[in-house]
């Protein structure tokens, strides 16, 4: 089995690729090792398997010559080979860094940051919608409202013409799939999938978007 260590594209996940297939090479050029020895160094383009989540991903790379010699014949072996001189030049699908804006206050934008990492292992949607929960909780502080609970700071904002109808709507449906989350420890994928977009639409809405019309009246 032929192995090399890489960043999931699909969960994020730092980890071991296991390589079932490599249909390309093609020589890239020569160059001169310490000591003055010549090399050739090759450029492949093999299909891998992410260790933690298994999604299939295309990895480019350039090695030298000899160590692909050895290592191509590990590929349909048990015995593991790790590949050591290797640089990933290309991935696909290309790592998709999580939604953030500037505008965010730091501690919501870190927390959804890890939330959207999260997400991708698709390990623990309970733990997703909790944490989404949370980051709606702790908007609602930021947005100005101060009533007591989470319901009362939605409607609060609602009211101050802050956040739509509709938006207020699926705000009290996050709150409530939250709850049972944290209390039930019970949500599936789906419904973590789902409320992370509304999560996200949600700071566009109350974050992001004021601050760029600010920002065109002041350049305006």
């Amino acid at each position: 089995m032929l192995q090399a260590v890489t960043k999931c594209p699909h969960c994020s996940n730092e980890g071991t690729f296991d390589f079932y297939a490599v249909p390309y090479v093609e020589h890239v050029k020569f160059t001169n090792l310490p000591g003055g020895k010549q090399v050739e160094v090759v450029r492949i383009r093999g299909i891998a398997s992410c260790c933690k989540c298994r999604e299939p991903t295309l990895i480019e790379a350039e090695i030298f010559r000899n160590e692909w010699e050895v290592f191509k014949n590990y590929i349909d072996k048990r015995e593991v080979y790790r590949i050591q001189q290797f640089r990933i030049t290309r991935k696909f699908p290309e790592p998709k860094e999580p939604y953030s804006h500037p505008s965010i206050p730091e501690k919501i934008r870190k927390l959804f940051s890890d939330v959207q990492k999260l997400l991708k292992t698709a390990e623990t949607p309970a733990l997703v919608v909790g944490a989404c929960r949370s980051v709606l909780d702790a908007a609602t502080k930021e947005l100005g409202a101060r009533e007591g609970n989470l319901y009362e700071r939605i409607e609060e904002l609602y009211k101050q013409h802050i956040i739509t109808e509709p938006v207020k709507e699926w705000a009290h449906i996050l709150r409530r799939y939250g709850n049972k989350a944290i209390h039930e420890i019970e949500a599936s994928y789906e419904d973590a999938e789902e409320l992370v977009e509304f999560t996200k639409l949600f700071l566009i809405i109350t974050f992001e978007l004021p601050a760029r019309i600010n920002e065109k009246k002041r350049s305006g």
